[in-house]
């Protein structure tokens, strides 16, 4: 098969693909709480191809990186990732013919592993000596020695990234009929939130976009990181911040065990830091459409939920 050949394949591919990125439902917020004249909604992200919000951006990278010829099948994708854009890395690299290697850090679920083997991704997992930002030194170490072989897709500095958020925030525009009056997500790349910020501020100024970090360096909130400024993403934009609130782990567990019996939503640990801190917007104000996102769902942190579970 000759290179025009494949590069008609891949682009036929992605435009299939594409109809299956995005466009979730968005979960009104009934029980766990309540107050007049406030509501509260969130993006089920898990459905959608790869069962998460990392999806979004996942595909837009690898459209665009296709798309100006920085990837092709005689290169391999690799990243350092948490799980949830490894695994749509690996779903979207196994359909369309493309090798995938992923860093993973050394607290990363057993379920994510299984998952990621199962769609055949390359997986290193970086030992816990290696800190916080193990993973991102490991990939560099690794296209270092050979950088014709591999395409650093690195989705801390991937303006992809941010970008494919603005299809979630219009969407979020769109269910709310224009009517979000804030807007709340977790920090990892900040791609989340700094593309639906930047897309609803152009909407309406007055929408507040609060960003959310975990309380702890060590923390169980998988995919959000602890900015000491060193560790901060180049795509991370601070002047969209309206407000920061912080998460802690008895928090999360909280939610997580109030959502399912109440919501009937069994969440992951960012999905119910967000509605964590979804909770706290609305406790301090009187009026208002609060809209965040639930990453994923409980299916990848089986051996998690269940001590939490158990307590």
């Amino acid at each position: 098969m000759d290179t025009l050949t494949i590069d008609r394949d891949i682009k036929n591919k992605i435009e299939k693909l594409s109809f299956f990125i995005g466009n979730t439902p968005l979960f009104p917020i009934e029980n766990i709480y309540k107050k007049k004249d406030v509501n509260i909604y969130a993006k089920i992200e898990w459905q959608q191809l790869g069962n998460s919000i990392k999806s979004r951006p996942a595909f837009e990278m690898i459209k665009k990186a296709i798309e100006t010829g920085e990837l092709d099948k005689h290169k391999i994708i690799i990243d350092a990732s948490s799980g949830n854009t490894g695994i749509a890395y690996a779903s979207i690299g196994a359909f369309l013919g493309i090798r995938v290697k992923l860093i993973l850090p050394y607290n990363i679920s057993k379920e994510k592993i299984l998952i990621l083997k199962s769609l055949n991704a390359d997986i290193e997992v970086v030992s816990e000596i290696y800190g916080s930002e193990g993973s991102q030194k490991r990939v560099e170490e690794i296209v270092d020695s050979n950088p014709a072989k591999y395409f650093y897709i690195n989705q801390y500095s991937n303006k992809e990234n941010y970008k494919s958020h603005f299809k979630t925030a219009a969407e979020i525009f769109k269910q709310t009929k224009g009517d979000v009056t804030h807007f709340v997500a977790g920090l990892g790349t900040s791609g989340t939130f700094t593309g639906n910020s930047m897309f609803l501020k152009q909407k309406n100024k007055n929408i507040k976009t609060i960003a959310l970090q975990p309380a702890n360096v060590k923390n169980i909130l998988f995919g959000w990181k602890y900015y000491t400024g060193k560790n901060t993403p180049a795509i991370y934009n601070n002047s969209l911040v309206d407000d920061t609130i912080r998460i802690n782990d008895a928090e999360v567990e909280q939610i997580i065990k109030q959502t399912a019996a109440t919501e009937g939503l069994l969440l992951s640990p960012s999905s119910a830091g967000n509605l964590a801190g979804a909770i706290k917007v609305a406790k301090n104000i009187e009026k208002g459409t609060i809209v965040t996102v639930f990453p994923d769902g409980h299916d990848k942190y089986y051996s998690f939920l269940e001590k939490i579970l158990n307590k």
